[in-house]
C-alpha cells in the first residue's frame, strides 16, 4: 500500500498519501494519529522484545492484545488475560518484526444480540474527501484467539447504533486524512459505544463473492474501480433477504489437516449456493496463522436473520463432525 500511494504521488493520480498510507499500515502510528486527532483514546506499545513486552503491560494492565504491527487477518494476535498468557505469547513468537501491545477493548453482547459477534465492518468509498459509507457488515463470534467465523449483510444493529458507527468512522477516515479510495473499517461495539479496532486502505476480505452472485447483483469489483476512478460508485440495493459468508475453523489444537469429509453435507444445506474449499490435506492449520486457518467458506442468501442461526449452526456441526487433523 505504501509503494502504490508513492507511485500515485509521483504520477500525479488520486490515491491515500504516503503518510495516509504509512498511517493505516502501521497499527502503532494509527492509534497515535486516532489519539492526537480526539477521535479515540486507545493505548498502543511498540515494542520488540520480551522485556518490553513486560514493560508495556505494566503501563496499560491486562486485559490486552498483543499482535504485530503491520500484520493481517489475526496472524500471531494474542488475548492477554494473564502474566501465564503473556509468557506463552512471548515464547517462540520473534517480537524484533515489530509488534504492538493494546488495551483490550471489551464487547458488550447486547448491541448486536447475544447470538452475533460483538463487533462490525464498514465498507467506505472515499472521493475527493467525501465519505460515501456502502455497508455495515455484522459478524459471528470470533473463536480462539481472533479467528473470523463469519459476516453478514446487513447488520443486526438498531438505528441509533448503526449511526454511531458510521459517525466513528467518517470521523476515524477524516482524522486519518483518507482523500481517496475504498476502505474496511473494524469496529467494535463495547458498553460505552463503538470503538475503532482498525481501519484498512482496502475494501474487506472476500465481499466479490459474498455478493456477486447472490441476489443483490451489487459488484464490488465495479465499486472499487468507480471509486478509483472518482465516478460515484453504485449504492447497495435494497434487500429485505439476509446474505452471508461462513468461515469454517479448525480446532484450536489443530496442526495439519488430513480431509473434510463432509464438504458435500455443507452444499447441500438449505440457504447455501456456494461452498470454496481452501484446506487441502497437509494444509498447516495452527491458529497462529489467524483466519487464514480457514478450510472452507460458504455463501449464501436466507431471508431474515432468524433463518442465518440454524445454516450456522448447521455449517460448523457438519464440518466439525467431519474433521480430520493430526
Amino acid at each position: 500500500m505504501l509503494r502504490t500511494a508513492e507511485l500515485a504521488q509521483m504520477l500525479g493520480l488520486r490515491f491515500l498519501s504516503p503518510d495516509t498510507a504509512r498511517w493505516i499500515r502501521d497499527k502503532t502510528a494509527q492509534r497515535q494519529r486516532l489519539r492526537e486527532s480526539g477521535v479515540e483514546d486507545t493505548v498502543s506499545v511498540p515494542v520488540l522484545s520480551a522485556e518490553e513486552v513486560a514493560e508495556a503491560i505494566e503501563e496499560i494492565g491486562l486485559p490486552a492484545v498483543l499482535k504485530p504491527r503491520q500484520g493481517t487477518a489475526g496472524r500471531n494476535t494474542f488475548r492477554l488475560h494473564t502474566q501465564d498468557d503473556v509468557t506463552q505469547a512471548v515464547t517462540g513468537t520473534d517480537l524484533s518484526s515489530g509488534y504492538t501491545v493494546e488495551t483490550m477493548l471489551r464487547g458488550e453482547p447486547s448491541v448486536a444480540g447475544p447470538q452475533w459477534g460483538d463487533y462490525v465492518s464498514v465498507e467506505s468509498s472515499v472521493i475527493e474527501g467525501v465519505v460515501q459509507h456502502l455497508l455495515v457488515c455484522g459478524k459471528t463470534p470470533l473463536t480462539y484467539p481472533f479467528r473470523e467465523t463469519g459476516q453478514f449483510f446487513p447488520a443486526t444493529l438498531d438505528a441509533e447504533a448503526h449511526t454511531a458507527v458510521l459517525d466513528l468512522t467518517t470521523r476515524a477516515l477524516r482524522a486519518l486524512e483518507v482523500t481517496h479510495g475504498s476502505t474496511h473499517t473494524e469496529i467494535k461495539l463495547t458498553a460505552d459505544g463503538p470503538r475503532i479496532i482498525e481501519v484498512n486502505g482496502r475494501l474487506g476480505g472476500h465481499p466479490y463473492w459474498m455478493f456477486s452472485d447472490g441476489q443483490t447483483g451489487w459488484d464490488v469489483a465495479r465499486v472499487t474501480l468507480q471509486t478509483a476512478l472518482g465516478l460515484p460508485p453504485d449504492p447497495m440495493p435494497d434487500t429485505s433477504e439476509v446474505t452471508y459468508l461462513l468461515r469454517a475453523q479448525p480446532p484450536v489444537d489443530a496442526v495439519s489437516l488430513v480431509g473434510l469429509p463432509g464438504i458435500d453435507a455443507v452444499r447441500a444445506l438449505p440457504g447455501v449456493r456456494r461452498v470454496d474449499v481452501r484446506g487441502q490435506p497437509g494444509k498447516d492449520v495452527g491458529w497462529r496463522n489467524g483466519t487464514s486457518t480457514q478450510v472452507a467458506l460458504g455463501y449464501g442468501t436466507v431471508p431474515d436473520h432468524a433463518a442465518l442461526l440454524p445454516v450456522i449452526e448447521a455449517f460448523h456441526a457438519e464440518l466439525a463432525a467431519s474433521y480430520r487433523y493430526v
